[in-house]
């Protein structure tokens, strides 16, 4: 079972921070999940909340952010690390990333273009929430992968008709017949750890761990790797 560090794996440094990132790859981590924005000037930017408060102490709206205001943000509980532009990961080398969409529909193409600007293409995952992203992505190119941040499990068959790989389930949605129905048509099955109704979102337990893997989970999305590296 793959691990991949959500929100860069916030453990000794911040959310969606390189630093966080380059240190869950140095610990073992497959793959690292970012959340994609647009600022005020339409550049990319890392962030999960579409509202600066909780990070970052601010009460704005990062959309009427420029990029350059946006990335001089400090962190509410580290002034050391600041906000970041997807380009900064990039430029550091953090890979392979899979990118969580947030703001999807046209801004595919936006996006695509970007990573192949940078040469990054054959690095990414393409996370998108909906049927109709899934295929955006397809049509932009067929082999790129997409896994779908589905919001239900009615989209699980609309996803894999549009050709996603990976369908992502909370952990509270896993069970077997949604196991077995994504596997059998040849796509793989990645977990959020936690629940966001109870507030622990990528935290989980051994046990639970184990029973994951046992029912073939083949991915699994959590801050803390170590508490998967340890099982």
């Amino acid at each position: 079972m793959l691990v991949i560090a959500h929100r860069s794996g916030p453990t000794v440094y911040p959310e969606q921070t390189v630093d966080s990132a380059l240190l869950a790859v140095k610990n073992g981590a497959d793959m690292v999940e970012i959340d994609l924005r647009f600022s005020s000037d339409g550049r990319i930017i890392v962030c999960h909340d579409d509202n600066a408060e909780r990070v970052f102490g601010i009460d704005r709206s990062v959309n009427e952010m420029t990029a350059e205001e946006f990335a001089s943000l400090t962190h509410k509980d580290d002034p050391l690390h600041h906000g970041h532009l997807f380009a900064d990961y990039i430029d550091a080398g953090v890979k392979p990333l899979l990118l969580h969409i947030k703001e999807g529909g046209e801004n595919i193409n936006a996006i695509l273009d970007f990573i192949v600007s940078k040469g990054y293409l054959e690095n990414i995952i393409m996370g998108v929430t909906r049927p109709d992203d899934v295929a955006r992505v397809k049509k932009y190119g067929k082999n790129i992968p997409v896994l779908a941040f589905i919001k239900n499990v009615q989209m699980i068959d609309d996803c894999i008709a549009e050709g996603a790989e990976f369908i992502r389930l909370w952990q509270g949605w896993v069970a077997e017949e949604y196991v077995e129905k994504i596997h059998s048509a040849g796509r793989k099955v990645w977990v959020m750890a936690g629940s966001s109704r109870n507030g622990d979102v990528g935290y989980i337990d051994d046990n639970a761990i184990d029973y994951l893997k046992k029912i073939g989970i083949d991915g699994l999305l959590i801050n803390d790797i170590g508490d998967f590296l340890k099982t």
